[in-house]
């Protein structure tokens, strides 16, 4: 036999608890970048920035992030180059990373930028995803920090191509991050 539940709102039963049903989305938060930013070199920069306060311990964190990058040389703003990468922290810890490995680089994800003539001219659009599990109900701040892995005069640029001309064939994007508390 099949049931039905007819209500009109669901109240927590004790003040401050909230309502808890396993793997529906309690809430979510989200941050949209329009403009654009220049980062030279392997320091790692912050491009994206949302903060989340988890209404239980035991919540599982889902973490969206659409990138819109690209790197190119410093000498010759057509020149795409390689190695522009992602991290991704949890305030000040390093997350979703690679393991360990050498001198390897321990990213989130990276572009898909290539060392060709011209190759600056293609704004990449990357992404990643990742379930986090916090255990706690204080704020969290989650950033995406970006930056070439390599030579240190090489420029990665968000939401826009190399060359930025300004012409029909230079494009400008909007990139994301998105924080979405799933009850476990």
């Amino acid at each position: 036999p099949m049931s039905t539940l007819f209500v009109d709102t669901i109240n927590e039963k004790t003040s401050g608890n909230g309502v808890q049903i396993p793997g529906h989305v309690i809430q979510v938060v989200g941050t949209t970048k329009t403009d654009t930013q220049s980062i030279t070199g392997t320091t790692f920069t912050d491009v994206l920035t949302a903060s989340i306060t988890p209404k239980f311990s035991n919540s599982k964190i889902y973490i969206t992030c659409d990138l819109n990058f690209t790197r190119y040389s410093s000498t010759d703003s057509d020149l795409g180059e390689r190695y522009a990468a992602a991290k991704l922290f949890r305030d000040s810890t390093q997350i979703a990373l690679g393991d360990a490995g050498g001198s390897r680089s321990q990213v989130w994800f990276s572009s898909n930028t290539v060392n060709l003539n011209n190759g600056a001219f293609t704004m990449f659009q990357s992404s990643g995803s990742f379930l986090d599990s916090p255990a706690t109900t204080s704020a969290i701040t989650y950033k995406v920090k970006c930056a070439g892995t390599v030579t240190s005069t090489d420029i990665v640029v968000i939401n826009r191509t190399g060359p930025d001309d300004d012409a029909a064939y230079s494009h400008r994007g909007a990139s994301t991050l998105t924080l979405m508390e799933i009850a476990q």
